[in-house]
């Protein structure tokens, strides 16, 4: 019987093991993308939104992404990463009640011009950390940080964190 329980213990160990190494990728690179791609489907995700007490469905369509990720000399960010993408918001009518608004069909593309935005992170501590977000208008071209002020930039750049 006691020979039994090692084998046991070996496979059961070595599942754990295989179990706790599961989730996101070690590689600086792949965890990027990994991390831009859950980001891009969340944002695609439709929500319940109250960006000034009323409340509406909400969600964003995300084109264009392209990324940079770089080998620094930096032993505290070994990697950095310039993500730019344009979005468009899906929104529906501000109502004034919460399941009023969640009873809604789900927002359609708003026929208003895209805002471009530019991301940029640094790997540290082994995870990738938002340092800067920015927008631009389509309107005025000139970039701005995205400040928690911006209600509905910083829904959509909280999925990129």
């Amino acid at each position: 019987m006691r020979k039994l329980c090692c084998p046991n213990l070996f496979v059961l160990s070595t599942f754990l093991l295989l179990l706790a190494g599961c989730g996101a990728p070690a590689d600086p690179l792949k965890a990027f993308e990994y991390k831009i791609k859950n980001a891009e489907a969340k944002a695609a995700e439709v929500r319940l939104h109250s960006p000034d007490g009323r409340w509406q469905k909400l969600r964003f369509n995300i084109e264009n992404m392209l990324y940079d990720v770089v080998a620094t000399d930096s032993l505290a960010s070994p990697y950095t990463a310039e993500l730019s993408f344009t979005s468009s918001a899906c929104r529906t009518k501000l109502l004034d009640d919460k399941d009023g608004a969640n009873g809604t069909p789900d927002p359609q593309l708003e026929k208003i011009l895209p805002d471009n935005y530019r991301l940029s992170y640094a790997y540290q501590g082994g995870a990738w950390k938002l340092t800067s977000a920015e927008r631009s208008l389509m309107q005025s071209g000139s970039w701005k940080a995205v400040a928690d002020s911006d209600k509905t930039p910083s829904a959509l750049i909280a999925h990129f964190q």
